[in-house]
C-alpha cells in the first residue's frame, strides 16, 4: 500500500497502530478502518483465518524490501495483525 499501515487518523502519520488483534477488527471497522483500508484488512483477516500466523500492512512505496520488514518489523512503521 502507499501508507505505513492502519492509522487512527488518516491525516496524522503519527497515529499509526502498530499491532491489531484479529478480534479487534470488527470494532475498528466502525471507527478506524475506512475506505481503501477495508479490503487490505479483509485480506489480512482472510489470511489469518486460513492459517497465517500474522499479516503485515506495509508501505510498498518505500525502498526497504519485505524481507527487511519481516526481520525487523519493530524498527519500521507498519501494522502487524495477529490472532
Amino acid at each position: 500500500t502507499d501508507v505505513d499501515g492502519l492509522m487512527e487518523s488518516v491525516d496524522n502519520p503519527n497515529s499509526l497502530i502498530p499491532r491489531v488483534l484479529c478480534d479487534q477488527i470488527s470494532t475498528l471497522k466502525n471507527s478506524v478502518i475506512k475506505g481503501g483500508m477495508i479490503p487490505k484488512i479483509d485480506a489480512c483477516e482472510t489470511a489469518l483465518n486460513m492459517g497465517a500466523k500474522c499479516a503485515y500492512i506495509i508501505n510498498g512505496t518505500k525502498s526497504l524490501n519485505f524481507q527487511h520488514y519481516l526481520e525487523q518489523a519493530d524498527m519500521h512503521p507498519c501494522t502487524i495483525i495477529t490472532r
